[in-house]
């Protein structure tokens, strides 16, 4: 009787060990590619791999999301996920096995997204950028990250553009104005928790200044909201 006590708590133990582990090392990432700027490729994403190695659990649950950025506001995404483990029940060798084999599949998922970069006449941004911020604001994992890689340069026909001389002017003179165009355009949920990449490694000085002002825009308004931003040519240089 007794031993059976004690091998019912042993059991229970690992069992409520296991939810307390896949509680706090699920998490949630979502990778976004700008197709509408011809310059980018997918060189420019070979870091994301190592990136989500170093912000995730070895044994944990981890949901990818591959998003575009279009002249269109909503995108197909695509998704990977990533199953837990329990590390005292798990075979490591396998589990590495599979990781490495995530890792190809997530430089595969990009490469596809990068083969429709291509230019386009127009760059939706600001809109799928709000929204999965959002959808990331409500979703359970412990870990929560948005990476988007794109110059950043919105150029909507019927909103604002960065191509416009006035939205130009609007944007270095009243910054402020910017940001209430875009928050009336998609609302922003309490956004604490979440880390935001803005990646971009210009070509040219002018073309880092012109990603630098928007992005200390968005680092304001998404901070504000809650989040972590971090601005940067690649995710292994911050």
């Amino acid at each position: 009787m007794i031993l059976a006590v004690v091998a019912g708590m042993a059991t229970a133990a690992v069992g409520g060990g296991y939810f307390y582990y896949l509680q706090n090392s699920s998490a949630s990432i979502t990778i976004m590619y700008d197709v509408t700027d011809s310059i980018q490729t997918a060189q420019d994403t070979i870091d994301v791999p190592a990136h989500i190695s170093s912000v995730t659990s070895k044994w944990g649950e981890t949901h990818l999301r591959f998003l575009p950025i279009s002249d269109f506001k909503e995108n197909k995404a695509t998704e990977l996920d990533i199953s837990a483990q329990f590390p005292l029940t798990a075979n490591p060798y396998a589990r590495q096995k599979a990781l490495k084999a995530s890792n190809q599949s997530i430089l595969a998922e990009i490469a596809d997204l990068a083969k429709e970069n291509t230019g386009r006449t127009a760059s939706i941004i600001y809109y799928p950028v709000a929204t999965e911020l959002n959808r990331l604001a409500v979703s359970g994992e412990h870990t929560k990250q948005l990476i988007v890689f794109s110059d950043l340069q919105v150029n909507a026909p019927t909103g604002f553009s960065v191509y416009r001389s006035s939205d130009s002017i609007l944007l270095q003179q009243h910054p402020e104005k910017v940001q209430a165009l875009f928050e009336k355009e998609m609302p922003l949920s309490d956004l604490k928790g979440i880390s935001v990449y803005l990646i971009y490694d210009a070509p040219t000085p002018n073309d880092q200044n012109r990603f630098l002002i928007m992005a200390g825009l968005w680092k304001q308004m998404f901070e504000a909201h809650g989040a972590h931003v971090v601005i940067s040519p690649n995710l292994s240089s911050y």
